[in-house]
């Protein structure tokens, strides 16, 4: 099993090869980097309220992640290619509603 995960935190993770990075090692990731600043740590990414893009492009082979502070952009494994994909939601403390477009 293979996953690429995104955190309200920050943390970015792609499981199948164990590469973990965090938001604010990747500068370019950062479209408000003055909103990012106020934010509790555990909100960077997005919080209770706002909206969230997820975009799985099957053609460059990427899933980009884009709220109003960050836009994360995972590179898809060539080994994951093929395979069948599963968009999981999970939330710790609830409080978070959401809609499929």
């Amino acid at each position: 099993m293979s996953l690429y995960t995104l955190t309200g935190c920050g943390r970015a993770d792609v499981w199948a090869t164990g590469n973990s990075t965090h938001i604010c090692e990747r500068p370019s990731c950062i479209i408000r980097p003055d909103l990012l600043k106020l934010r509790a740590p555990h909100d960077f990414v997005f919080k209770v309220g706002e909206e969230l893009d997820v975009v799985l492009d099957c053609i460059a082979h990427t899933v980009t992640v884009r709220s109003c502070t960050v836009q994360y952009t995972f590179t898809i494994l060539p080994e994951h290619y093929d395979l069948q994909w599963v968009l999981n939601v999970g939330a710790i403390d609830g409080g978070f509603k959401v809609k499929l477009l």
